[in-house]
């Protein structure tokens, strides 16, 4: 046994501190001597200061660590990729400006004739053409409908300023020209005015980004499929179920890494950039996204004695534009 100075120099941990924690509930001495008071503490004692010392380092607060269960390290996980995200976006949008100088800036200027929901008409070659009408269609282009929420506020990889659509942080020119919206559409690798998107107007409501977003019914019972349970690795994306060849050689570049499916309807998703993406479901032939509102089928495949799952893959292009955009192929390793 040790008295609570020694712990203090052990742990590097000043006796304000032990004694504070101690106040929260989250730290207590092992005995204390009932005639004089003093605490006395042991290997356990200097194990529990290691850990709340840990704990705060991840960002927990001492609330928190005292109310430590699974389900506070899910939330806390969860918080930390909404900053990662967040810190993401503003290196993203410092580069643009360091790129493109005052031009990219994102100083939001209200213009309430574009408030609400744009569907599109078509394209054309050069503005001319598009203020004439003269068209022409591209049914591979993701963005048929746009909405101009309130405040510029930003919805899948889209935010406004007046005079300004950013898509992926890109400032593409708008102006309306006869009750018609002009995009001057930047090709994002380039920098140049690739063609000229032209939109009707469809109405003015004041959107907010949970009214726009396709929802999928996840409430789906649980259906056991012994195939799925285990571990999947990303070898392939598919743009048609069609496509995928067994026998090809596989050389997926994608941000996904694996997918790993549990007997209780539970599963795991794994970046190759280290993120673990927590609290998916599954259910026979269907892998289910709450978080999103998704719902994608899955399809097993058995080819030369090996296992592969197409995946179709919801992103925001469905969530918001309500494209599948592809199908990811996965392989059984265990």
């Amino acid at each position: 046994m040790i008295k609570i100075g020694e712990l203090s120099s052990l742990t590097n941990t000043p006796i304000k501190t032990i004694r504070f924690y101690e106040e929260m509930e989250i730290f207590s001495p092992v005995e204390v001597d009932r005639w004089t008071g003093y605490r006395y503490y042991d290997d356990t004692s200097i194990n529990r200061l290691s850990e709340i010392a840990y704990l705060k380092g991840l960002g927990f607060s001492l609330k928190e660590i005292g109310e430590m269960s699974e389900y506070t390290i899910a939330k806390k996980l969860k918080e930390l990729e909404v900053k990662q995200t967040k810190i993401k976006s503003s290196i993203s949008e410092l580069s643009e400006l360091k790129i493109g100088g005052i031009e990219n800036m994102k100083n939001f200027v209200n213009d309430p004739q574009v408030i609400g929901k744009w569907r599109l008409l078509g394209f054309a070659d050069s503005e001319q053409k598009a203020k004439e009408g003269t068209l022409k269609q591209n049914e591979n282009f993701a963005f048929t409908e746009i909405y101009f929420l309130p405040n510029g506020e930003e919805y899948w990889t889209l935010s406004w300023t007046k005079g300004k659509l950013f898509i992926a942080n890109k400032p593409n020119k708008y102006e309306i020209v006869a009750n018609k919206l002009i995009l001057h559409f930047v090709d994002k690798y380039s920098g140049v005015v690739e063609n000229f998107a032209v939109y009707e107007k469809v109405d003015s409501n004041k959107y907010a980004v949970e009214e726009i977003q396709i929802k999928d019914n996840t409430n789906l019972p649980f259906i056991l499929d012994k195939r799925v349970i285990g571990a999947w690795e990303a070898v392939d994306f598919i743009d048609k179920i069609e496509d995928f060849d067994a026998k090809k050689k596989f050389n997926c570049d994608s941000a996904l890494k694996s997918e790993i499916l549990y007997k209780d309807g539970t599963r795991l998703r794994l970046w190759k950039n280290g993120h673990v993406h927590i609290n998916l479901n599954w259910t026979k032939d269907y892998l289910i996204n709450k978080e999103w509102g998704t719902v994608s089928e899955y399809k097993i495949v058995e080819a030369d004695d090996e296992l592969f799952m197409i995946v179709e893959w919801k992103s925001g292009d469905y969530v918001y534009g309500g494209r599948v955009n592809g199908y990811y192929v996965f392989k059984k390793i265990k």
